[in-house]
């Protein structure tokens, strides 16, 4: 459902909750 996009937008908001991120960046 966006996996590109999904990456830039993580990277951002990594700072507020980088466990959060990196879930969603290992699951896609």
């Amino acid at each position: 459902m966006g996996g590109k996009p999904n990456g830039v937008v993580a990277l951002i908001p990594a700072r507020a909750g980088s466990k959060r991120v990196a879930d969603k960046n290992v699951r896609y």
